[in-house]
């Protein structure tokens, strides 16, 4: 997806450049120029921004006032009132519904998809909604279950099975990997910037993936940095002990080098750590982590990574709500989303 892209194009027949315009905007383009031959004139093309009614899931009230803040007169917010019936079951009472306010508008779901308790009892209230007359229905949930496991497509499957709108649902995630039905599109994004930006500020003059599948998947967004080199570590059988899977240096040489190990997930961290030793072994300078999501396996997991002496700072977004209350406070730190979110609806 491309932020800005301008047309440079020479054509007789206005038509002819309006269209081509239109399909430069559907690649994500922010404005085009072009210049008619016939007549002389210069066209100038502005894509029009969306205007969101905005949901917002438990805890992603804040990144929808947020939104609504740094784009004013662009989007509103209507709450949700998170309600359980008699037998416990969830009844979000959704405001604007009842008064048709959301009838011919496009709507912007803030999902947090946790548990799934959470992925039901949101997937209530986005039902509710598509129910009444909507144009469109986007639902933007920074992490996806499944995730952890490389395919979160179970999770887009259901979304996708939302009550039919004006236009087909769209789904927006980070750094994950899914498929849903015909009825709804996927659109996949990236932390990348984020790193990119991090590269600047903090003088990282070398990247390193932890595997085969995070290198495939950022270093490509990431070769502008001319400067930065590259490595990419592997765990292979441990020879001495079964079962054991112990990380290599298979590609590149970070010898002398601020070296930011950059990853897709942060789990319980103990492979981090190990690959963070290794790292300066071979010769690194320091060693900082960064992870798209947070996925802590249990309480303590990131306390104990936090003790790590190899590492200098870890970075996560704050795509996970659930992970937020067990950031330690040493070496942990959360780049807030909302910025991208802003750039990416």
């Amino acid at each position: 997806k491309l932020q800005f892209l301008y047309l440079i194009a020479i054509h007789h027949r206005e038509v002819t450049l309006t269209m081509a315009a239109r399909a430069l905007f559907k690649l994500g383009a922010g404005a085009a120029a072009a210049f008619g031959a016939s007549s002389g004139m210069c066209y100038v093309y502005a894509k029009e921004k969306k205007r969101y009614i905005i949901f917002a899931a438990p805890g992603m009230e804040d990144v929808a006032l947020k939104l609504v803040r740094q784009s004013p007169g662009q989007h509103r917010y209507l709450p949700i009132k998170w309600e359980k019936a008699v037998d416990g079951s969830d009844q979000p009472v959704v405001t604007g519904v009842a008064d048709h306010d959301v009838d011919g508008e496009d709507v912007l779901f803030l999902a947090s998809l946790t548990d799934s308790n959470a992925v039901l009892a949101q997937y209530s209230a986005m039902t509710q909604i598509c129910d009444h007359v909507i144009n469109s229905m986007t639902v933007l949930a920074p992490y996806l279950p499944g995730t952890v496991n490389g395919d979160a497509s179970q999770t887009a499957r259901l979304l996708s099975s939302l009550p039919k709108t004006g236009t087909p649902h769209r789904l927006m995630s980070y750094d994950t990997r899914a498929q849903c039905s015909d009825v709804a599109k996927v659109d996949l994004y990236t932390a990348a910037p984020i790193i990119s930006d991090m590269i600047e500020k903090n003088n990282f003059s070398c990247i390193a993936f932890g595997s085969v599948e995070s290198a495939a998947h950022f270093k490509p967004l990431l070769k502008q940095h001319e400067s930065v080199s590259f490595v990419r570590l592997d765990a292979k059988e441990d020879a001495y002990i079964p079962n054991k899977r112990t990380p290599e240096l298979m590609e590149g040489n970070c010898y002398g080098k601020h070296v930011l190990l950059v990853d897709q997930v942060l789990t319980d961290g103990a492979g981090i750590a190990e690959t963070a030793q290794i790292l300066l072994k071979k010769g690194a300078v320091t060693v900082s982590v960064f992870a798209t999501h947070g996925v802590p396996s249990n309480s303590k997991a990131w306390s104990e990574l936090a003790k790590e002496g190899a590492i200098q700072k870890v970075y996560i977004t704050s795509s996970n709500l659930a992970a937020r209350s067990k950031v330690p406070k040493d070496k942990f730190s959360v780049v807030d989303l909302t910025p991208y979110f802003l750039r990416d609806i």
